[in-house]
């Protein structure tokens, strides 16, 4: 085994760093917005798939007066859901995205518009 007195330190380690590029906010949004716009249809597919299984399992193991309401439930949630999924699927849209400069720009029309109620 060697000593630790031997073992070189990586020369990457010793270098100065590279410069970096810096990441501004409005980038990180976009990244955001892509990656919420993306797992959209997925996570609407996965839900339809479980919103069948519940309207199955409601109709088979729950007492018939709660499977009338709760089956036909859980089947128009998971119609829903297939319908969003085909909908995203067919249509795909770009992340929608406004920049910090908007965002701020509507805090400040908020907050002057915002109203304080006169309590008694």
């Amino acid at each position: 085994m060697p000593d630790t007195e031997d073992i070189e330190p990586p020369t990457a380690l010793l270098e100065e760093p590279r410069a970096e590029r810096t990441v501004t906010a409005d980038e990180i949004r976009r990244g955001l917005d892509l990656v919420v716009v993306r797992s959209l249809p997925p996570i609407a597919a996965g839900l339809c798939a479980l919103y069948f299984l519940l309207a199955a399992s409601h109709g088979l193991l729950l007492p018939r007066s709660l499977a009338i309401i709760m089956a036909p439930t859980a089947l128009f949630s998971a119609l829903f859901h297939l319908a969003a999924y085909g909908i995203m699927r067919r249509h795909p849209r770009k992340p929608h995205f406004r920049s910090s400069e908007s965002l701020d720009q509507r805090k400040g029309l908020n907050a002057k518009l915002d109203v304080h109620p006169t309590g008694p």
